[in-house]
């Protein structure tokens, strides 16, 4: 579980190597961070997909010597309603999964505040 201090975060679950898709099919609504699905409340389980998602450009994630770029991400937004700590885990993902935490609202302004967590 990651635990990360802050007020405000655009949230994504970023999932890698988990299969090969289907180019022809539509990804999932969250596919780009511009249609994020907001979640709302001080505890929020879900469960998603990255089937069919895309990687957009200029998202983070392009990959270095030790870590392969991502390929296909998902993308929610929360806003926390206090000062605090967020816990947020891929705990359940049946393939090698990605997670990080940003404050921004366009990939441009984008600021990473957990540093990544790998759980395969």
């Amino acid at each position: 579980m990651e635990n990360i201090k802050t007020k405000g975060a655009v949230m994504t679950v970023i999932a890698l190597l988990a299969g090969a898709g289907s180019p022809a099919l539509a990804g999932p609504a969250n596919d780009n961070l511009a249609d994020h699905i907001p979640l709302a409340g001080v505890r929020v389980t879900l469960t998603a997909t990255n089937t069919d998602a895309t990687r957009e450009p200029g998202e983070p994630g392009e990959g270095t010597f030790q870590q392969p770029p991502i390929l296909r991400t998902v993308w929610w937004s929360w806003v926390a309603s206090a000062d605090g700590v967020l816990g947020v885990s891929t705990i359940g993902s049946d393939f090698y999964a990605l997670l990080d935490v940003h404050t921004g609202t366009a990939l441009e302004n984008l600021q990473s505040v957990s540093g990544c967590s790998t759980i395969s």
